[in-house]
């Protein structure tokens, strides 16, 4: 199975490390690819190939602007020549920039499955993050195979806009035998 887990950037923070621990563990079973807006490589280890869009975005912050789909044209059509070379079955759209893009990359795509995944909650993505952009946002919320969240709070509210969403806690990375005296930070 082909997977392709899309991303702006990989430059060191938490949605990134999640998506690199998650893609490098499917990388034993599946063909992994990571795919990156941005020209930069990647903070993080992968035991995958990076491919960088065609035409990158190198602003080094999260995209929440209005107008997406406007903005991103050369990219999207970027990801779709991508998806289909390599042949992609899965791709998993991490946060909302990418999740807008999906009815235009099931379009392109009609036999890929799409899966957007929400590292953030609910209220902060509608009323924060994306609300420039809502449109776009819910859109491709609806238009994905699967909407994965990190709560059960936001299982019920993304539920709304598609009925094939589901909740998956983030993997626990941190490794030690020492109990903390909670003595200091």
């Amino acid at each position: 199975m082909n997977i392709l887990i899309c991303i702006e950037s990989l430059k060191m923070d938490g949605v990134k490390r999640v998506a690199t621990v998650v893609g490098n563990s499917l990388a034993k079973q599946h063909n992994i690819f990571y795919y990156s807006l941005s020209s930069t490589g990647s903070f993080f280890h992968l035991e995958a190939p990076l491919i960088k869009a065609k035409h990158p975005i190198n602003s080094g912050k999260s995209f929440r602007e209005d107008l997406p789909l406007k903005k991103f044209k050369l990219q999207i059509a970027d990801l779709n020549t991508t998806i289909k070379k390599e042949k992609i079955d899965i791709v998993l759209l991490n946060a909302g920039l990418f999740t807008s893009f999906s009815p235009l990359i099931k379009e392109a795509n009609p036999t890929t499955k799409l899966i957007a995944w929400m590292h953030n909650n609910y209220k902060t993505y509608m009323k924060e993050y994306y609300q420039d952009m809502r449109v776009e946002f819910i859109a491709g919320l609806e238009a994905v195979d699967t909407v994965v969240t990190l709560t059960e709070s936001d299982l019920l509210k993304f539920s709304k806009h598609n009925v094939n969403t589901i909740k998956i806690h983030n993997p626990v990375t941190l490794v030690s035998n020492h109990k903390s005296n909670l003595n200091k930070r």
